[in-house]
């Protein structure tokens, strides 16, 4: 309940600069709410005239009538627009938020994240959050400003029909809804978390949709897709037999007061103390203003999805980062070395994979880095771009510490090209110039002839123009690597740093990349990772990387 507190208090403190647009919102909700019980009371009031013979009083009621329902459809629209051009605008601003804050985790906290959580976070999570803004904080001030004046209205009738009203308001529009959402409110968690299980197994069925082919291997994920489809529906059913008990509860709830009303007045007109026209006005007006309360009355099953996404959303943007990036600080214009001083790391609490690590790269060093699989080699590439920081130790930068270099400048002076490159599914020269977004045509076709995809590309119908389709499945895996590495080609960076650059590619490719890296970057600093002792062989030194330590061995 404290977490749900305290997110719902950040919803509303982003909410502060269109606090004036929301009370007006809440103003003409409640003015188009009250018009309701005024119009059902001057219709009473002309039909009790009428049967005293007085049309003249009834012409006047028909008139009043028929501007209060004017007054009620106008305000009823301001309301509409107003609540949701509020929530719209809010939505827009807590998206930048999540976006910023995914941008400010990335890549360390992302790299472990359940990407159809992330993408249940920022598409249905937010669109639930709609509820709260559009749909709760307007109809909580019109639902207490109604009950409030509405309880008045009772109160001057006759005290003990205020105190049913009161007593009414408060049971429908209060105490039910918190009782339920207390009791239902795990079930709002529970569905956003499958829901977040859901977007993940489709994100992987479509990535691997031809492997899932290739191995026979269909109805299997089928079968997984509709038994989380199946746990998903039972939540949702949950809640929607919630929803319809609520509404039961409520109408019920409306006529048993309702009658305490007649009841109440019935003994009253018996006493003398009131005349049997004030006791159907009573419940003229109790009656027909029921609708905002009603409305509370279903709140709490509509919040119990909301707040579970309030949360979420909440803590994806609170969370820390494990890197917090210099915005100000040394800003290097050249690189001059790189250094590990007894580097120790490991991911989270899992068992250290670098250990004591000495190693320096001077200013046009070319080293290369050999080691079995999960030895740790990329993760020394990953220190190195600062996408982790040591567990101890530290890593310099033109003998500054990292944590003090500007991370903008960093980026600058670094190049690098990992094994697990991202194509977007843009243009071939799209994804090219992802290294250098200034690149020129001619630029952008020296790299693709450097990396030799020049001859495939202009093969193509569209040739530079040509999509690479959904993460570059139109591409071979070689030719995707070397797309990738044919974005370093376009920028000017003093340190360059590869990871497997030639894995995926033919021993005629891997000449040709390894020649144009030399060509290209001559003179400049250079660490490869690699398996390949082609790719080692270009290089003036090699480290050898055995649990968690490194060895020169050449």
């Amino acid at each position: 309940m404290r977490r749900t507190s305290s997110a719902v208090i950040k919803l509303l403190k982003l909410a502060g600069p269109l606090t004036p647009m929301l009370l007006f919102s809440a103003f003409s909700g409640a003015v188009s709410s009250l018009s309701v019980p005024a119009i059902f009371l001057l219709g009473a009031y002309g039909i009790e005239k009428l049967l005293y013979g007085n049309p003249l009083i009834l012409w006047s009621v028909f008139g009043g009538m028929l501007v209060l329902a004017l007054v009620r459809g106008v305000f009823r629209y301001t309301e509409q627009y107003t609540g949701h051009y509020v929530a719209f605008r809010l939505l827009a601003k807590l998206r930048d938020q999540v976006f910023t804050a995914m941008r400010r985790l990335a890549p360390a906290k992302l790299e472990a994240r359940n990407s159809g959580e992330l993408v249940s976070t920022v598409t249905g999570d937010i669109e639930l959050i709609e509820v709260f803004y559009a749909h709760t904080i307007g109809p909580v001030l019109i639902g207490v400003t109604v009950s409030t004046v509405m309880t008045i209205v009772l109160w001057m009738i006759h005290p003990v029909f205020g105190m049913i009203g009161l007593a009414a308001y408060l049971t429908l529009g209060c105490v039910i809804p918190i009782i339920n959402y207390q009791h239902e409110k795990d079930k709002g968690t529970a569905m956003r978390r499958i829901a977040g299980q859901f977007h993940h197994l489709q994100l992987d069925i479509f990535s691997g949709i031809r492997d899932i082919r290739l191995f026979g291997r269909k109805k299997l994920y089928e079968q997984k897709l509709m038994n989380m489809e199946q746990e998903l529906s039972h939540e949702e059913i949950q809640l929607g037999k919630n929803a319809f008990f609520l509404r039961g509860l409520g109408e019920s709830g409306l006529l048993f007061f309702t009658f305490a009303i007649l009841f109440a007045g019935t003994i009253l007109v018996s006493s003398g103390i009131l005349v049997g026209s004030s006791v159907l006005y009573a419940a003229i007006a109790f009656f027909a203003s029921s609708a905002p309360v009603l409305a509370l009355n279903q709140l709490g099953n509509g919040l119990i999805p909301a707040f579970a996404a309030c949360r979420r959303v909440v803590q994806l943007i609170e969370e820390l980062p494990a890197v917090k990036e210099a915005a100000s600080g040394y800003e290097p214009s050249t690189f001059e070395d790189v250094e590990l001083g007894q580097v120790d790391f490991g991911y989270d609490d899992q068992p250290e994979i670098l250990k004591a690590i000495d190693f320096h790269l001077d200013k046009g060093d070319k080293i290369g880095l050999s080691g079995a699989s999960g030895s740790g080699k990329s993760t020394l590439l990953k220190l190195i771009m600062r996408f982790w920081d040591p567990t101890h130790g530290e890593v310099m930068l033109n003998g500054e510490p990292m944590t003090l270099i500007q991370t903008r400048a960093l980026r600058v002076i670094e190049g690098a090209s990992l094994q697990d490159a991202f194509l977007f599914n843009q243009s071939i020269a799209d994804n090219i110039r992802i290294g250098n977004p200034n690149a020129t045509d001619e630029e952008v076709a020296t790299a693709a002839e450097q990396v030799n995809l020049k001859q495939m590309i202009d093969r193509l119908p569209h040739g530079f123009e040509t999509k690479v389709g959904e993460l570059g499945d139109r591409l071979s895996t070689g030719e995707r690597q070397r797309l990738a590495l044919a974005r370093l080609f376009v920028r000017d960076s003093d340190l360059i740093l590869l990871d497997e650059p030639t894995s995926n590619v033919d021993r005629l490719n891997e000449h040709m990349i390894l020649r144009a890296l030399d060509e290209r970057f001559e003179g400049k600093s250079m660490l490869i990772v690699s398996h390949r002792r082609s790719a080692l062989n270009h290089t003036d030194a090699v480290y050898a990387m055995e649990q968690g330590r490194l060895k020169k061995i050449r």
